[in-house]
């Protein structure tokens, strides 16, 4: 997969202290603006992957801790 990505996150959220956060947004090339489907998102150290669809969007939830 091309590392030219450009990754936009819409918004991040965390409810309370233990409360799960959430991260959404949209990945595509940052050479042609195209998006990326099945794109792996994670983050590192963290229990938590997702896919984005085919319009680039992805939600990933992390755990709590």
């Amino acid at each position: 997969m091309k590392r030219y990505l450009l990754l936009f996150l819409s918004f991040v959220s965390a409810t309370a202290l233990h409360a799960a956060a959430t991260i959404t947004g949209r990945i595509s090339n940052a050479a042609t603006g195209a998006s990326l489907e099945g794109a792996e998102i994670s983050v590192p150290g963290a229990a938590a992957v997702t896919f984005s669809a085919r319009d680039g969007a992805f939600v990933l939830t992390l755990p709590t801790g």
